[in-house]
């Protein structure tokens, strides 16, 4: 499978290998995906969280400068982004999409992160402002994987990376993890909308015959 190449926990590389199953009738369902291991603990963890903010929420603060210095942007966020370049074309092609099919309630701390580091306020970010992002949050990455990163996250070759690349490369699995995310997804590659997605049709939307046929010898 196409996840086998990505440096992923284990336990994320199952869930959306579940997820991302062309069989409808063994395709995970949303109800089975949140009982997951993985989304399981994050919903625990995402728990935990609360109660921690609950608990300064409930503590006034003396001044706003208390705050300063705070980032929108976290470990987790980072290590998503890494892996980005890690991950296959198949791969980066499904996160593409559903990135093009996210609601803003559903990305706000990404939206936020985006934000933080476009300095310039031009509405895309920089390789120096992508390298900050690491920086942030303590993130060690080599100038290597930097600048292949770079090179994977800009797809359409800009040299500046815009907001729906920089979700791609950091959505949460969660996001995959709905039937309409599923059925969206799915609809994308069936282009002849007949239930079964065919090399021709992959080729149409990778225009590759090499990963094609690698991405199709995985899959079997």
């Amino acid at each position: 499978k196409p996840l086998d190449d990505a440096r992923a926990d284990k336990v994320v590389r199952d869930l959306i290998g579940k997820l991302l199953e062309k069989d409808p009738a063994l395709r995970m369902c949303a109800q089975d995906a949140l009982h997951h291991d993985w989304i399981a603990g994050a919903i625990v963890a995402s728990a935990d969280w609360r109660r921690t903010a609950h608990s300064w929420r409930a503590k006034p603060l003396r001044r706003m400068g208390s705050i300063r210095g705070t980032s929108a942007i976290d470990s987790e966020m980072a290590a998503r982004l890494h892996n980005f370049g890690r991950c296959s074309k198949f791969e980066r092609a499904v996160l593409t999409l559903a990135a093009h099919h996210t609601s803003t309630h559903e990305v706000e701390d990404l939206r936020s992160a985006f934000m933080e580091l476009d300095t310039t306020k031009n509405g895309t970010l920089s390789m120096d402002e992508i390298r900050e992002a690491f920086r942030k949050c303590g993130h060690k990455i080599s100038e290597e994987d930097l600048d292949h990163l770079f090179v994977v996250l800009d797809a359409n070759e800009t040299g500046k990376i815009h907001y729906t690349e920089w979700l791609a490369a950091t959505l949460k699995p969660t996001m995959l993890a709905s039937d309409l995310a599923i059925d969206q997804l799915f609809n994308f590659f069936d282009i002849e909308g007949n239930g079964r997605v065919s090399k021709e049709e992959l080729l149409q939307v990778f225009e590759d015959p090499d990963h094609v046929d690698d991405l199709l010898m995985r899959a079997d």
